[in-house]
């Protein structure tokens, strides 16, 4: 079931599965000169999460392409991570960006905070990545 859609990111919710599914799309590269608008949408995306409460969460990365820097990596282990703990969520997948920069600035993100109380994987196919959330 679709929860939310825009022409940036579609919040999918799969709900046999227990599982939300994040999907950026190929124009989220306008929202590297768009942060506040980045922003609204992560935030949003969060509350969606910690509302939900999903066992797992997928995050299709393969057409972002807003590059996160340091001071938006802080933002996130500030307000963002804090709502991925409280859903109670035990995994996070990401699909990985065709863009190297916006990929590793994802990674560098997420390794921001060591002490998450859920696993985080990255892959290449959707497949690998849906099987593995589901495996829970």
């Amino acid at each position: 079931m679709v929860l939310k859609d825009n022409q940036f990111r579609c919040i999918q919710q799969l709900e046999e599965q227990k599982i939300l599914k994040l999907t950026w799309k190929d124009e989220s590269d306008l929202l590297n000169n768009q942060i506040a608008t980045y922003k609204a949408l992560i935030l949003e995306w969060a509350a969606i999460v910690k509302r939900q409460k999903p066992k797992a969460v997928l995050v299709d990365t393969r057409e972002h392409r807003v590059i996160i820097e340091p001071a938006l990596q802080a933002w996130f282990v500030s307000d963002i991570f804090p709502k991925y703990v409280q859903s109670g969520m035990k995994k996070l997948a990401f699909l990985a960006s065709q863009d190297f920069i916006s990929q590793l600035s994802i990674v560098q993100t997420m390794n921001e905070e060591t002490e998450l109380p859920f696993q985080t994987e990255y892959f290449a196919c959707e497949k690998e990545g849906f099987n593995w959330v589901c495996n829970q």
